[in-house]
């Protein structure tokens, strides 16, 4: 499903598009001092996390808290802020509260997924996509092909569209994905494409972790983020139960403003069970 072309991932899962890095560079700094305040801010419930029963937490962005059969598994962790962007909304545990972690699960290299201060600061096995190795040197850490599955729990990496980069220098030198926690799919970063259709013919997909933020400028994001409208529509594609949207009101990461993908959301709900969760809400699952 991919080719690796002088040390690049090439695919059709491939959502990097040429976008030039000083294009992106120069959209950032344009918005230095023009950023509006907003006062829309995530509401925090912060609850007790539950020591053998089955759960999720949506703990900001794209970092979730995953129990299941008594093994705790955590997403793209960021508990504080990442270069360029403050988080706007408190992380809503303590490490000691979080527990151990069994397995830390990354879906790409970019900072807001791939956040290394966080990562040195838990004691977990890291599972992480192809040659993102050269990042985790001094953790525990395994890499995972496309379709290929952990040995001793249901973790298996998934095509997402997106790609990867840390520097002008090194994109899509590492792989990208999504990954399958038994039944519970989280997306990671992606743009629409047929992956979630062929993602939800071969696999029995219950609950769909769906980002939902960061869409415009479109001619930017359009080729590696997906809308409300586009998770709505990859949550139907995966024949999942339920949707639980993430990946917003984190960080000011585009130009929308923060209380849109929600409301979006919700307005595309009609079409597939949607459960919001506020940040640090325990949703138990079977």
């Amino acid at each position: 499903m991919y080719k690796i072309v002088n040390g690049r991932f090439i695919s059709k899962y491939d959502g990097f598009q040429n976008i030039d890095f000083f294009t992106i560079l120069k959209w950032q700094l344009s918005k230095i001092g023009k950023r509006k305040a907003e006062n829309y801010k995530l509401e925090i419930l912060k609850e007790k996390l539950p020591t053998s029963s089955n759960f999720i937490s949506w703990l900001g962005h794209s970092t979730l808290l995953i129990q299941i059969d008594g093994v705790r598994v955590l997403t793209d962790p960021v508990f504080g802020d990442i270069p360029f962007f403050k988080r706007r909304v408190e992380f809503p545990y303590s490490l000691e509260e979080l527990g151990k972690i069994d397995y830390t699960l990354i879906s790409h290299s970019h900072y807001d997924h791939l956040d290394l201060n966080s990562l040195k600061k838990l004691d977990s096995k890291i599972v992480a996509p192809l040659n993102m190795g050269k990042y985790l040197k001094g953790l525990d850490f395994v890499e995972l092909d496309w379709f290929e599955s952990l040995p001793d729990f249901p973790i298996t990496l998934l095509p997402a569209k997106h790609w990867g980069r840390r520097t002008a220098f090194d994109t899509n030198r590492t792989l990208w994905g999504s990954y399958l926690i038994r039944d519970i799919y989280f997306a990671g970063d992606t743009s629409y494409s047929d992956h979630f259709l062929e993602i939800g013919k071969k696999f029995d997909i219950k609950i769909a972790l769906m980002p939902i933020g960061a869409y415009k400028p479109e001619k930017i994001m359009r080729n590696n983020h997906i809308n409300p409208k586009e998770a709505v529509q990859g949550s139907l594609d995966l024949k999942a139960e339920f949707m639980i949207p993430i990946h917003y009101g984190t960080f000011k990461l585009s130009d929308e403003p923060m209380a849109e993908p929600l409301e979006w959301a919700r307005k595309e709900a009609v079409k597939v069970n949607l459960k919001a969760l506020k940040i640090g809400e325990v949703l138990m699952i079977p």
